[in-house]
C-alpha cells in the first residue's frame, strides 16, 4: 500500500507542458535557430539552469546563461503566478490523500518559487511538506537523488512511496530506485506514453478516476440489500456489473457506468451504458477480468459485493483477487451480508469496537511477526501458518480500536459486524 507520495509538478500535477513547450523554441526563433525533435527531448529533461546553459553553448548565444535565463522566467512568470491550471482531478486528489493523512512533496526541475507561487494560487501549497527543485541538488531526474530526498522528508519507505511522473526518464529512474511508479498521461508525451505504460506500476489517464471507487457488482447472492446499500456511495461509485450481476441492478438500485461479460448467464443487455463482452472460452473469470479493466483505467480503490457464495471455486477466485488489488498497490475490500473482507500486510489496519469479531488467515503461505493489538487474544510477532489458523474469532476490547500488522507475508482479514 502507498504510504507516501512524491509529485512531480509540471505535466503531472500542472497543466503547464505548453509554456515549457513553446518559451524556449520562441526565444531561440527570435534569434534564428531552431531545435530540433532530439534537442527537444534531451532539454525538457533537464532543469532551467541546465537548459539555459544547453542552449548557450548549443548555438553560441551572445547572452550569457544568467541572461537567457531571466528573460525566459520573466515570459513564464506570469503564466504560474496568474494562470497555469491544474491537471483535472489533481485538487480532489490532493485533498483526498491529505484526508487520509498520506505526507506529500512536490519534486520538481522547474523553479521552485514559480511552483510555490502557482500551487498557492491553486490551494494545494499547504498540503506538501516540501517542493524541492533539481537546482536546489544540482542533478536532473536521470539520477534518483530528487526522489530520495523527498523520501527522507515523507519518511517512508522507498517501497511504499509512489512517485508520480509523466517524463519517461524519471519513470525509469523511480522505477530502477524502486519507488512504486504511476506514469502520468500527458499531451506532450504522447511519443512515450507506451514506454511509461510499460515501465511504470500504474498509469494515470485521468486523476478523477483515483478519487472514485470501481466497485464490482458479480453475481453470488445478496440476501441483506439494505446492508450492501449502505456500503455504497452514488457521489464517488463507478460501479461495474459484471454478466449475472445485472439481476441485481433493480434491488441495489444503481445504474451502471460499465458491464461485463460474457454473458452465459444473463442476456446480455440493449443499452447505451459502455460494454465489454468476453468471450465464453477465457482465462479470466469476468469478475478477475474486471479488476485488471479497472486497474487499466487508473483507479486505485476497488469494492466486490455478490463475490462471495453458491461456488466455491468462485468464492476463493474472488477473494484472491483482493491479492491481486494488493500486489498493484490498489486499495480493495469485499462485502458480503454480514462481513467485510480485506488483505493485512505490512501497514497497520486498525479496527474498530463496532466490529462483533474479526478472523485471520493466511492464504498465501506462511505469515510472520503477526501483531494483534487492542484485542481480547493480543498477539506479539506471531506465526500464522496454513496448517494452523488459530488467529479466528477475534474481538476488540470494548472502547479501544484493535491494530493489525504482518511484518512478512499476507493474511487475509475478516471482519463479522
Amino acid at each position: 500500500m502507498i504510504k507516501g507520495v512524491i509529485f512531480d509538478a509540471d505535466g503531472t500535477l500542472l497543466d503547464s507542458m505548453e509554456i515549457w513547450e513553446k518559451v524556449t523554441p520562441d526565444y531561440l526563433a527570435k534569434r534564428g535557430h531552431t531545435l530540433t525533435v532530439e534537442m527537444e527531448k534531451k532539454l525538457y529533461s533537464m532543469s532551467l539552469e541546465e537548459g539555459t546553459e544547453y542552449i548557450h553553448d548549443l548555438f553560441g548565444l551572445s547572452e550569457t546563461p544568467e541572461q537567457i535565463k531571466a528573460e525566459i522566467l520573466a515570459t513564464i512568470e506570469d503564466f504560474y503566478k496568474n494562470i497555469v491550471p491544474l491537471k483535472p482531478g489533481v485538487y480532489e486528489y490532493v485533498k483526498k490523500l491529505a484526508a487520509e493523512n498520506i505526507p506529500m512533496c512536490v519534486a520538481s526541475a522547474g523553479n521552485k518559487e514559480l511552483m510555490e507561487a502557482a500551487f498557492t494560487r491553486l490551494g494545494l501549497l499547504q498540503h506538501f511538506k516540501a517542493i524541492i527543485t533539481c537546482t536546489e541538488l544540482n542533478v536532473n531526474k536521470s539520477v534518483p537523488d530528487i526522489f530520495n530526498k523527498a523520501r527522507d522528508i515523507l519518511g517512508t519507505k522507498t517501497e511504499e512511496t509512489a512517485v508520480f511522473e509523466d517524463s519517461l526518464v524519471a519513470v525509469k529512474t523511480a522505477k530502477a530506485a524502486g519507488f512504486i511508479v504511476a506514469g502520468v498521461d500527458d499531451i506532450f508525451n504522447q511519443d512515450d506514453t507506451q514506454a511509461i505504460k510499460e515501465n511504470s506500476d500504474l498509469f494515470i489517464k485521468d486523476f478523477h478516476t483515483l478519487t472514485k471507487r470501481f466497485v464490482i457488482i458479480s453475481a453470488a447472492p445478496i440476501n441483506n440489500y439494505k446492508r450492501i446499500k449502505s456500503k455504497l456511495n452514488p457521489q464517488t461509485d463507478f460501479y461495474t456489473f459484471c454478466d449475472g450481476g445485472l439481476n441485481h441492478q433493480k434491488k441495489l438500485g444503481i445504474k451502471p457506468d460499465l458491464i461485463i461479460g460474457d454473458f452465459d448467464s444473463h442476456i446480455k443487455p440493449v443499452t447505451s451504458v459502455e460494454t465489454i463482452q468476453l468471450p465464453t472460452q477465457k482465462d479470466d473469470t469476468d469478475t478477475f477480468f474486471a479488476i485488471k479493466e479497472g486497474l487499466s483505467r487508473g483507479f486505485l480503490d476497488f469494492l466486490f459485493i455478490g463475490s462471495i457464495g453458491n461456488r466455491l471455486d468462485h468464492s476463493l477466485c474472488n477473494i484472491s483477487a483482493l491479492l491481486y488489488a494488493h500486489t498493484h498497490h490498489a486499495k480493495a475490500n469485499i462485502q458480503d451480508d454480514f462481513s467485510q473482507m480485506e488483505i493485512a500486510g505490512s501497514t497497520t489496519i486498525e479496527i474498530e469496537d463496532s466490529v462483533s469479531y474479526f478472523s485471520l488467515m493466511t492464504i498465501t503461505g506462511t505469515a510472520e511477526n503477526v501483531t494483534i493489538t487492542n484485542a481480547k487474544y493480543p498477539l506479539e510477532n506471531g506465526t500464522v501458518t496454513p496448517e494452523y489458523q488459530y488467529a479466528i474469532s477475534n474481538e476488540v476490547l470494548p472502547g479501544k480500536t484493535a491494530t493489525v500488522n504482518v511484518g512478512k507475508g499476507k493474511l487475509l482479514l475478516i471482519k463479522v459486524d
